[in-house]
């Protein structure tokens, strides 16, 4: 008998194509902007968790606190100390510790003007210790700044590749920054993250000197010993702070985090950012029930002949009810197929816009096993459901009204 229903359903769908294809519309918009949506949010998401493995769990961050504590944080009235550092420094469980600065500045060259932030970088032993913080970046042209540079810098790819002036910046040039000529002498291989193919990086001492921020850090970069729990050693250093800056508990105007925190609370950002964008993707599914509903209460009238006669030759209630739910399942699942064929287009467009023309590396998509198996159930059920009160209206026809309905 179910084969018999299927066949009943493929001959419906053949005699109304335009009509199946567009009930399925919405269920296919839907589920290609939910896949679309969970294939990016999960393929990011595994990108930068990776990128935080890489950095390792031994280090924290202290930072101003600062509405989002972004960098540069002094100028919302907050800041961290050289003093501070020197305090951190001495807590038990702390290895090793160095800072830097960050500070917005212009920049002239080629007689034009642009304005881009800069990093103060520490060159002494505590260069190996920010270079982890940053990731595995290399030098593509030249070298790294050293001790005993001054004036000297390294610029992001974009500079000497992507016209931040009309001419591209060289190894060698010199381009003014706050009215004070620096010599270009290393360029940064390509990243892949804009923010960071612009950076601009000196000797923390030199940017102190220009910038004349004798004593502020924007950020302070702990490397906790081994065999003590990190967590146990950001509380003592986050307690001791406190009280050092002669604040009250609850009060602090700093933040102290692992890197394993600072995921935690992305991987949650992420996480309803997805729920979010999958409840208005949703509606779309709403609508594509609704049209399948539509369709099938559609599909009762023409056939109630045929239900007639159906019945009159012994059809139960049942086998007319498992007819009407094959064929609004099958609505369901043909478009989930179809909206996991778009999906998939959708996100591996966006992946190769973004990586090719923004030239942002830290975004692949990622599509588990379960997405699609789960898109598909879903799909299928929500097309049955859609069909249950079609279903029962057809079942419940009298044999001889339905012979006699014209």
């Amino acid at each position: 008998m179910i084969q018999d229903y299927i066949n009943i359903v493929a001959g419906t769908f053949k005699q109304r194509k335009v009509r199946t294809i567009l009930t399925m519309l919405g269920i296919f918009v839907g589920i290609a902007a939910i896949v679309s949506l969970i294939a990016l949010g999960q393929g990011f998401e595994r990108k930068i968790t990776e990128e935080f493995e890489k950095l390792g769990s031994d280090k924290l961050m202290i930072t101003p606190k600062a509405p989002f504590a972004p960098p540069g944080a002094s100028t919302l009235g907050l800041e961290l100390t050289k003093d501070d550092e020197e305090f951190v420094r001495k807590i038990n469980g702390v290895e090793e510790i160095t800072s830097y600065i960050f500070v917005p500045a212009t920049l002239e060259f080629n007689d034009e003007t642009r304005f881009f932030n800069v990093f103060g970088m520490p060159v002494d032993d505590g260069f190996e210790l920010w270079k982890e913080i940053i990731g595995d970046i290399q030098i593509e042209e030249g070298r790294q700044i050293k001790q005993g540079d001054k004036f000297k810098i390294v610029i992001g790819n974009y500079h000497s590749q992507r016209n931040t002036f009309s001419k591209n910046v060289q190894l060698r040039n010199t381009i003014k920054i706050n009215d004070v000529d620096f010599k270009v002498v290393g360029i940064w291989e390509f990243i892949g993250s804009p923010e960071d193919d612009k950076q601009i990086t000196m000797p923390i001492d030199t940017a102190r000197e220009v910038f004349d921020i004798p004593e502020r850090v924007d950020a302070i970069i702990v490397r906790t010993a081994k065999g003590v729990n990190p967590s146990d050693v950001a509380a003592t250093i986050k307690r001791r702070l406190r009280k050092h800056r002669g604040l009250d508990e609850g009060k602090e105007d700093f933040r102290v985090q692992s890197f394993e925190e600072v995921l935690r609370s992305f991987n949650q950002f992420i996480g309803v950012l997805q729920v979010v964008l999958v409840a208005i993707a949703g509606i779309s599914l709403l609508v594509g029930g609704i049209g399948i509903m539509n369709t099938m209460y559609t599909s009762v009238l023409e056939r109630t002949r045929e239900i007639g006669v159906m019945k009159a030759i012994g059809a139960r209630n049942g086998d007319i009810i498992q007819m009407y739910l094959i064929e609004s399942g099958f609505l369901g699942i043909a478009g989930g197929v179809i909206g996991i064929l778009i999906g998939v287009g959708i996100s591996k467009g966006i992946e190769l816009i973004v990586k090719n023309v923004l030239l942002f590396e830290f975004l692949e998509i990622f599509f588990p096993w379960y997405l699609v198996v789960g898109t598909l159930l879903f799909s299928f059920v929500v097309g049955a459901l859609s069909g249950v009160l079609p279903a029962i209206h057809a079942a419940n026809q009298k044999p001889v009204d339905a012979l006699r309905y014209e």
